[in-house]
């Protein structure tokens, strides 16, 4: 895997957790 994607893949998974998060709150 090339290092833009799992960059990417990365930033997503964060989001995905911090929506989550505020989803909770």
């Amino acid at each position: 895997m090339d290092k833009a994607k799992l960059d990417n893949s990365f930033r997503e998974d964060l989001s995905s957790q911090l929506l989550a998060k505020t989803l909770i709150n």
